[in-house]
């Protein structure tokens, strides 16, 4: 009997469901890519035998089960980055064996667990929402990075709106001047 341990279906346009991928689960899948592809719904349950899980850049919508992922013991990859997730990255878990994490670009709120400050800040770019370690600012006691950002668009809107005044104000003026002298 062939026992398949890898599965790699990166950029094949493919499509589904979570719940298809459930199936994999009889599989003792230790590596798992669909990256780019079309794959919505949930995460994928079952995938307990894991070493490495890329489902980034696809459609996958929900929260993301920290809780068991980091039970699973031979996890080393988790990269979920650039699909619909929802949530926080809590866990019951201080620690975990991965060891290459990216969630980058999904929509995910709440302070980074202290088990994931050793990861880049990159590796949780375009969530406003999250804060911590290793992103530099705090949770609390303070603005967080998403208020200062618009604090900064709003001084920079207010700085556009005076420099158009200005400038249709001078155009008046030389409108009138110009049309005084012919």
């Amino acid at each position: 009997m062939v026992e398949i341990t890898h599965l790699v279906l990166d950029r094949l346009n493919l499509t589904g469901s979570a719940r298809a991928l459930a199936r994999l689960s009889r599989l003792r899948l230790r590596l798992l890519s669909l990256s780019n592809n079309r794959f919505a719904g949930e995460f994928p349950a079952g995938l307990s035998s894991l070493r490495c899980l890329v489902i980034s850049h696809n459609n996958f919508s929900g929260e993301i089960p920290m809780n068991n992922l980091t039970q699973l013991p031979h996890l080393l990859t988790l990269r979920l980055e650039a699909n619909s997730f929802t949530g926080t990255l809590s866990s019951n878990s201080s620690s975990s064996s991965i060891s290459n994490f990216n969630v980058s670009g999904i929509i995910l709120a709440g302070e980074i667990p202290c088990w994931l400050v050793e990861f880049p800040p990159t590796s949780f770019a375009g969530n406003a929402m999250l804060c911590g370690k290793p992103l530099g600012y705090s949770c609390s006691n303070g603005p967080t990075k998403t208020s200062e950002r618009k604090n900064r668009l709003s001084d920079a809107l207010v700085l556009v709106i005076i420099i158009i005044d200005a400038a249709a104000g001078v155009g008046i003026i030389l409108t009138v001047r110009w049309w005084m002298i012919c």
